[in-house]
């Protein structure tokens, strides 16, 4: 539903999608809803497969996770190189890439994002 809401306003540009828990994608894949809402709005967003395990430590900027996982923290830290403005970065799911992205290159995401926002209900999808 987050991502519908995000999709449908036209007063947010959605700059990309990270899918989380990398591992997770081949059984529940989360490209999915995000083809179904590039089909539906015509918006043309990257979406990628984000980090993998947690991080193992607060401050690791998880390098030693496969290439496949690092796609996540690499379109973020893409994406606010490249912004003329700063950006909201919007989570609903794990925040590891946006930490790992921190971890790596504080300045930037100090310099760029001028606010992050996180929508989660944790119970609400389990059963």
């Amino acid at each position: 539903m987050d991502l519908a809401t995000l999709f449908a306003l036209d007063e947010f540009e959605v700059l990309g999608v990270i899918l989380d828990h990398g591992e997770k994608q081949a059984a529940r894949p989360g490209e999915v809803p995000v083809r179904q809402m590039i089909q539906l709005t015509g918006r043309q967003v990257p979406y990628v497969v984000g980090l993998n395990p947690p991080l193992r430590s607060p401050s690791g900027p998880a390098l030693d996770q496969p290439a496949a996982y690092q796609q996540g923290v690499n379109l973020l830290l893409e994406k606010l190189r490249s912004a003329d403005r700063p950006v909201t970065v919007f989570t609903t799911g794990s925040m590891r890439d946006v930490a790992a992205a921190f971890n790596r290159e504080p300045d930037l995401l100090r310099q760029k994002v001028s606010r992050s926002s996180r929508c989660s209900i944790p119970n609400a999808i389990r059963r």
